[in-house]
């Protein structure tokens, strides 16, 4: 399946500390009007209403988007 030609995006994110290294963060939703609006991110209610999701998922690696999404507690890959 052909997925179209590929983009480039201005996308917010933030620099932070984890595991003993920087590393760049990238919000894309949250289930709070409020933060959503003051992030410049996407609002989703559903998000809120989904039991055990984890606050946070890790992307590694420099192919990080092909790659996808980890979540470290898990160890699923969504």
């Amino acid at each position: 399946m052909m997925m179209g030609a590929a983009h480039t995006i201005a996308q917010p994110s933030f620099q932070g500390y984890y595991d003993g290294h920087k590393d760049t963060y990238l919000s894309t939703d949250i289930s709070s009007k409020t933060e959503a609006k003051a992030m410049h991110i996407n609002y989703s209610a559903s998000i809120g209403k989904v039991k055990g999701l984890p606050e946070i998922y890790l992307v590694q690696g420099t192919a990080a988007a092909v790659k996808g999404a980890k979540n470290p507690d898990s160890g699923l890959e969504p």
